[in-house]
């Protein structure tokens, strides 16, 4: 049976691909947390610190983290001279598995979120169940999955006390 598509190409896109950022947006959003600076000076390769940069400075925006063959070349260029590491070095096809992984789960903890577990995906379900019943359109499911997504408490952002956050 073929496969039936519910979003356009243009919403994949813009769900599975990085944000084209403006040179003023690449400012604000790779300007890496004291954190993620201090976690970049342990990692053995130029490939892993332009990396984690980026998945730290994309989910700052959009709140996931994307397969790093994806991110813009220009955003790859400006990480790496801005920390100033060889781009010959630079091999994002190479940043990939467990080291991707890692740092993600770094990065989500850093940053007061949780992963998406068992329980979530059962959440998730749930919701959409509920909006199936009342949506007839399939891309209003879909955006209403990213938003449940955005606000459930297992995923949300936990808000530290500012007397003791020291991140």
């Amino acid at each position: 049976m073929p496969r039936k598509d519910y979003l356009s190409y243009e919403a994949r896109q813009r769900f599975d691909w990085p944000l084209i950022l403006s040179a003023e947006q690449k400012l604000i959003f790779f300007q890496a947390p004291s954190w993620a600076l201090e976690y970049v000076k342990q990692l053995p390769t130029s490939t892993n610190k332009v990396g984690f940069l980026l998945q730290v400075g994309y989910f700052r925006i959009v709140s996931r983290f994307f397969v790093s063959g994806r991110y813009p070349q220009g955003d790859v260029d400006f990480v790496t001279d801005k920390i100033s590491v060889d781009a010959n070095a630079v091999n994002m096809t190479d940043y990939e598995g467990n080291t991707v992984r890692r740092h993600q789960k770094d990065i989500l903890e850093y940053l007061g979120f949780s992963g998406f577990d068992k329980s979530a995906g059962k959440a998730l379900l749930s919701e959409a169940g509920c909006l199936a019943h009342v949506q007839t359109r399939p891309h209003l499911i879909f955006q209403g999955m990213v938003s449940f997504s955005s606000g459930a408490p297992h995923i949300n952002p936990h808000l530290p006390d500012p007397k003791n956050h020291t991140r």
